[in-house]
């Protein structure tokens, strides 16, 4: 008896969340944060984990207004926002230090491994994120896995 008789057709292609789900973003995040309070006079008052709650209402709050934003564009502000709320200054160059860690942050170790695998099976993998295409792309970029679409 065949168990997966009854999920169909074998697909063709697989989805999957990058960030959080493919890649550590809690610990890339965490490291991004302390690099950024690291270089500001007060930061040593301020928690990275205080920084990342606040960033992180502000970055959902802003997700929902309309119109939409890029994901550059709410981080941005979404840190900013969370900076001025515990006083402590913000500059463009913040932003950049995230960002640029977003696309520098490894996947979960068995994550490779585990795509080419299933490239290898013949799946197509598409990978989902809500950033920007430069920074997924510099995420996928890293890997040794390629995209097959």
């Amino acid at each position: 008896m065949n168990h997966l008789q009854n999920f169909g057709e074998r697909p063709q292609w697989l989805t999957f969340d990058c960030y959080g789900t493919l890649i550590q973003w809690d610990e890339g995040l965490v490291a991004a944060v302390q690099r950024i309070l690291s270089t500001k006079a007060g930061g040593h008052a301020v928690s990275t984990a205080e920084l990342i709650s606040v960033f992180d209402r502000h970055e959902h709050r802003l997700e929902e207004e309309r119109p939409h934003r890029s994901f550059r564009e709410v981080a941005g502000m979404a840190l900013a926002l969370a900076m001025e709320e515990l006083g402590l200054p913000y500059s463009a160059a913040d932003i950049e230090v995230l960002t640029r860690s977003i696309s520098a942050m490894p996947p979960f170790p068995e994550v490779v491994p585990a795509l080419r695998q299933l490239k290898n099976m013949g799946f197509k993998l598409c990978i989902v994120s809500n950033t920007d295409d430069d920074i997924i792309a510099a995420t996928w970029r890293s890997w040794a896995v390629r995209s097959t679409a």
